[in-house]
């Protein structure tokens, strides 16, 4: 799919003031199709929190954080105005033609067979989960935009904690990933 982007909005940035307007005119200045794919935040750290305490099997916390980003991804799917919220390729395909931005609900999604060998740890995060979703539409791209800047290769970027330890693994399986300060527009 050479007409589309896979974006991930870090959950962090779910704070930030005028979100919705900020992402409104980013996408504004791309012509490709959107696939946002967003993060979990504060409520992943919850989960994480839950997790230390009550030392749940590594299925359960991943499944918990994928349900958050669920949430999350509503949350900013109901904020843009031109926003469609899809739980596979064809309701992003037909999101697209009605002029829509797709926005991953990552449940059901992710609940497809191509995702079944997905692992379900601490080491997957919504970044890796976007750069396999973008593999598996057969997407070149993927943007992430985050709470910081980076340039370097996926390990580099691994190393300095900017993504989860399996994106060296999932972040080859796209031609080009570049990262975007986001805090900046």
């Amino acid at each position: 799919m050479n007409n589309t982007v896979v974006m991930k909005l870090g959950g962090s940035l779910l704070t930030k003031e005028n979100l919705a307007e900020s992402l409104t005119r980013y996408f504004s200045n791309i012509e490709d199709h959107i696939l946002l794919i967003v993060g979990g935040g504060d409520a992943v750290d919850r989960v994480r929190g839950i997790d230390k305490q009550a030392n749940l099997p590594a299925g359960v916390a991943h499944d918990m954080s994928v349900m958050a980003m669920g949430v999350n991804g509503g949350d900013v799917c109901a904020q843009i105005a031109n926003a469609k919220l899809v739980r596979n390729l064809q309701e992003a395909k037909d999101a697209w033609e009605a002029g829509s931005i797709a926005v991953v609900e990552p449940v059901s999604w992710l609940a497809q067979p191509a995702y079944a060998s997905i692992e379900k740890n601490w080491d997957m995060t919504s970044d890796s989960i976007s750069a396999m979703i973008g593999y598996n539409i057969g997407c070149d791209k993927l943007i992430l935009l985050k709470s910081c800047s980076f340039e370097g290769n996926l390990e580099l970027m691994v190393a300095t904690g900017v993504v989860d330890k399996l994106f060296t693994k999932y972040g080859k399986m796209v031609n080009t990933v570049a990262v975007i300060d986001f805090t900046t527009f």
